[in-house]
């Protein structure tokens, strides 16, 4: 019988093309395509994991219980292949196969080491090939200095082998996915994944939007500039806010609820009921706002804000964890403050324990910006 071929989806549209290396400045590099073409899993093509059994060089298992004589007993797998697209035929370059003595072989290197390849799955070598080429690409860069990178085509087999090789390294990447995988929104996640911030994945689709992925890749290099923050505007817009509030719920309404809330639109044989029936639904609202003049929030400095967020904050944790936990009212709250100024040495925590991205007062520049550092090269698998 002859034994089972464990194909892998993986195609290579010019398998005797050479790598094309291109060292002048830019720093540019062209791969060989190799494509992971997406299938369903009902496609019929690939047997289930669970029909195809470990190499018996490779399983250290503990032998399972006898069979069931009637059982079909399946042969474990010998060979993976890349495929190549054009020809509709197995690669014979592209390829590992597990030689009788128990070691690996692969179509264009020989008999590959035992001890790189004992826990490495046999379909994984299929793919050195590709993962050799993205390596010689990064070493044509010859770089070891923190940088972007870009890499095109980061589906493809070479592609996505560069982008983890630059990612271990410390490279920050930005990998841009073809159009064949147009849509697999969780290919593309994974990819994102991989990389090490600032860097990211974006689709083919996003990339042609020039302008748009420029900016992208600047921020990426330089950090993200983020909005400008006046300190003193945002404190008056709160106030504004405040102001805004007092007047929309007075202390004289039952509740911190719209004043249409308390209309009564019934029959006349309701009204008597009514304002019994809205006293015992108000009470799930706040309480109303208590007058605050302007003289009173002139006391109230972007330090008391920054407090105020705080308290805000851990009210927040409170009413999740709590269920006995009241929530914060604003208002007096902010005119409490404005008697008597809150402490603010609570915001004097190490950087260590900052939360990230809390709302603050303080300028952005309070904040430490990943950079991705200047761009180191591009890496291209042709597509």
């Amino acid at each position: 019988m002859t034994s089972l071929i464990h194909t892998l989806r993986t195609a290579s549209r010019a398998p005797t093309r050479r790598l094309l290396l291109q060292t002048t400045p830019p720093s540019l590099t062209t791969l060989r395509p190799y494509t992971m073409i997406r299938k369903y899993e009902d496609d019929g093509i690939i047997p289930p994991a669970e029909s195809l059994q470990v190499p018996k060089h490779f399983d250290d298992s503990p032998p399972s219980s006898t069979p069931h004589p009637g059982a079909c007993p399946e042969n474990p797998v010998t060979s993976a292949h890349c495929i190549d697209l054009p020809t509709a035929t197995l690669s014979t370059l592209d390829s590992a196969t597990i030689t009788p003595d128990g070691d690996v072989r692969h179509g264009r290197y020989g008999v590959l080491s035992p001890a790189l390849t004992r826990h490495v799955p046999l379909e994984y070598l299929a793919l050195l090939h590709p993962a050799a080429e993205a390596a010689a690409a990064l070493r044509a860069l010859g770089t070891d200095e923190p940088g972007t990178l870009l890499v095109y085509g980061a589906g493809q087999a070479a592609g996505l082998a560069a982008l983890q090789m630059a990612t271990a390294r410390g490279l920050s990447v930005v990998g841009v996915v073809g159009g064949e995988h147009s849509g697999n929104d969780a290919f593309l996640d994974t990819l994102k994944c991989l990389t090490r911030e600032p860097g990211f994945a974006v689709a083919e689709e996003v990339a042609i939007v020039k302008k748009g992925f420029a900016d992208l890749v600047e921020e990426c290099v330089g950090g993200e500039s983020g909005a400008v923050y006046d300190v003193e505007a945002g404190l008056e817009e709160f106030k504004t806010n405040v102001r805004d509030y007092v007047e929309m719920f007075p202390k004289s309404i039952p509740g911190a609820a719209s004043r249409d809330m308390l209309v009564f639109r019934g029959k006349d044989r309701d009204r008597k009921y009514f304002k019994e029936n809205m006293e015992v639904y108000l009470e799930q609202f706040g309480e109303g706002a208590a007058p605050i003049s302007d003289a009173e929030l002139a006391k109230f400095t972007p330090e008391q804000y920054d407090m105020y967020k705080l308290k805000n904050l851990m009210n927040n944790a409170d009413l999740i964890t709590n269920d006995f936990a009241t929530p914060l009212n604003p208002s007096d709250t902010v005119k409490e403050m404005c008697a008597v100024p809150e402490p603010v040495e609570e915001l004097n925590v190490p950087e260590s324990e900052v939360i990230p991205y809390r709302f603050t007062g303080k300028a952005p520049e309070s904040y430490n910006v990943t950079k991705g550092g200047p761009i180191a090269g591009a890496v291209i698998a042709v597509t």
